[in-house]
């Protein structure tokens, strides 16, 4: 008996150590394990192991019973010796009941070296109050010297479960589904400026947007200020709400205007009765002063870009083209205005060398570096960059161009970002284009289709009646169609000998959806051996069908309702024949017809 409780003890003991044997990791250890949280693929900071939850990792205020937007964690093999990542599935070691985690695709294989894989942590608190969590990922710190004995890397996760949804202060970048700005991360995104010079104009600005992301109660936020670096800022709060109700939103802007050659780090903050969130909530920015001269300079005419006036001491000619601010709004040729569906407009961009050299003593000019360009690019699928390719590398006074296609592929408005890759580092990297078109579609024309005691009737065709029909009687049906789904306006007219009693305004209507049938039922043709015309016209504002027929009338006593050119039968060849009485008859038969059946 006590061999076979030790053999099952050993046993026990060898799968315990074969799975989930660990470790600390060992000093300077082989592979790398690299911890990122995301935001819409962007980085939002790496984490250090067992490190305080903040940014995303606090997921705020979460109605109990419903879930959190997914956080999404990046785990790579960040090792410069070719060892490979060998992990197990992250999972929960804490906060089970609050926490969860989607490992669909995370790779246990193996990761190389730079590569890297993604899972996912969702908040769905139990109950109400602080909700914390811890997510571990096994991996094997020491493959080489410890085969198969892992190590926790630990991401430690907090949340607060509410009774009700409360107030909620989310604030993005430039738009409200933008990357998430977090209390004191970094001055990451566009809140990174780059490096201006200092004698330029202040840089396209930045839009922070704050948003009351609860679905009920009031966010109240006071004015944001900057508490620090702010002078080489311009922070413009005009059109910026202190009070936003659920799912509302305001915004303020800041632009970075360099006043020194140095890195100007700021900090803005502003309060808010979030009960969850930091308060006051921090934003950072930062950029850098430069005294050196811009050598980049993009335009979008079509020159000249240098002057051709002598310069002194061999200087480089002056620029003279177009220099368009980095990620300026769309204006001028970039706004590309409306193309058919399908149909193509090209706008070329140059870029040009502006010059940094200086004159040296005596009275030498010496150029400066070259400007290094790489491949052009831009977003948007109606958008395409012709043939890209480097744009290479040019000397002073030295320009080259490419070219943008824009090809809607539906109507309505489009936006891109062109994107220009180089090494001027007085200018943001890359220098952004913004372009704006319209996609315009093809119109249709409305059409236009006529009836009369239910035979069709063809555009200029002729009905034959007899004297004293009503327009009633011939039972018309005049249908608008328009297959773009425009709104269509009918206008008609009846004219000819004693059409008086005929109302045109029956033949027409005001702008209706398409389509809709006109039914005139007002007077008689009554005056015999004489002939109407009936002209129709439809319009959806940017096309008009037009359709005409005659009505004719037979003496009377001996006139008939025929049809001519799509009317049924021709006119004096066997047409329809009915006269005013027997058409009552017919008509008091079908009625009883009707009633009887009824019954």
């Amino acid at each position: 008996m006590s061999t076979r409780l030790g053999v099952a003890a050993l046993a026990a003991l060898c799968s315990l150590l074969a799975v989930s044997l660990r470790a600390d990791p060992p000093v300077g250890g082989s592979p790398q394990i690299g911890v990122e949280e995301l935001d819409q693929g962007g980085l939002v900071d790496w984490i250090v192991d067992n490190d305080a939850a903040e940014f995303g990792r606090k997921f705020g205020t979460v109605v109990v019973g419903q879930n959190s937007g997914a956080l999404t964690i990046r785990v790579g093999n960040s090792s410069w010796v070719s060892e490979t990542l060998v992990m197990q599935a992250p999972n929960l070691a804490l906060g089970g009941a609050d926490f969860s985690t989607d490992t669909t695709g995370f790779d246990t294989s193996g990761v190389l070296p730079g590569q890297t894989t993604t899972f996912t942590i969702t908040f769905n608190p139990s109950s109400v109050g602080t909700r914390s969590g811890q997510v571990v990922i096994p991996y094997q710190a020491n493959p080489s010297g410890n085969p198969g004995v892992y190590t926790d890397f630990r991401l430690n996760v907090v949340g607060e479960g509410v009774a009700a949804p409360v107030q909620r202060l989310v604030i993005t970048e430039q738009s409200v589904g933008g990357l998430r700005v977090y209390d004191g991360q970094g001055p990451a995104n566009d809140r990174w400026f780059g490096r201006r010079p200092i004698w330029g104009t202040a840089s396209a600005p930045v839009i922070i947007v704050v948003r009351n992301a609860g679905a009920s109660g009031t966010l109240n936020v006071s004015l944001p200020a900057f508490v620090s670096g702010g002078s080489e800022y311009e922070l413009d709060t005009t059109a910026f709400a202190t009070s936003l109700a659920a799912g509302a939103s305001t915004s303020f802007s800041v632009a970075f205007n360099p006043l020194s050659a140095l890195p100007a780090p700021a900090s803005l903050s502003l309060t808010h009765n979030d009960l969850y969130e930091t308060n006051p909530f921090v934003i950072e920015f930062n950029g850098e002063g430069t005294n050196e001269p811009e050598r980049l300079r993009v335009a979008d005419d079509i020159g000249p870009f240098f002057s051709s006036d002598p310069s002194p001491f061999g200087q480089p000619h002056t620029y003279v083209g177009t220099s368009l601010i980095e990620n300026a709004v769309a204006a001028g040729p970039r706004l590309l205005g409306s193309v058919a569906v399908g149909n193509t407009s090209f706008l070329t961009i140059t870029v040009s060398h502006g010059g940094m050299g200086e004159v040296v003593y005596p009275f030498t000019y010496v150029p400066g570096p070259d400007l290094v360009l790489g491949v052009p690019t831009v977003s948007g699928a109606d958008f395409t960059i012709v043939n890209a390719v480097a744009l290479g590398v040019l000397g002073e006074e030295q320009s080259v161009s490419f070219t943008v296609a824009f090809t809607p592929t539906s109507a309505g408005g489009k936006t891109a970002v062109v994107s220009i890759v180089h090494d001027d580092y007085s200018v943001r990297q890359p220098y952004r284009l913004n372009l704006t078109g319209d996609g315009v579609g093809v119109n249709s024309a409305p059409s236009i289709s006529v009836s009369a005691l239910g035979s069709s009737v063809s555009n200029g065709g002729t009905l034959t009646v007899a004297a004293g029909t009503s327009v009633a009687a011939l039972a018309l049906n005049i249908t608008v169609d328009d297959s773009d789904g425009d709104a269509c306006t009918l206008t008609g007219a009846v004219t000819g000998t004693a059409s008086a009693g005929i109302q045109n305004s029956e033949f027409s209507s005001p702008p209706a959806a398409a389509p809709y049938v006109v039914s005139p039922t007002s007077g008689v043709f009554a005056a015999a051996g004489t002939a109407y015309s009936i002209t129709l016209q439809a319009s959806d504002g940017q096309a008009t069908t037009s359709f005409t027929f005659a009505v004719v009338i037979t003496s009377s006593g001996g006139g008939g309702v025929g049809g001519g050119g799509g009317a049924g039968c021709a006119t004096g060849e066997g047409a329809l024949w009915l006269p005013p009485v027997l058409i009552g008859l017919m008509a008091l038969a079908r009625r009883r017809r009707h009633l009887t059946a009824r019954r």
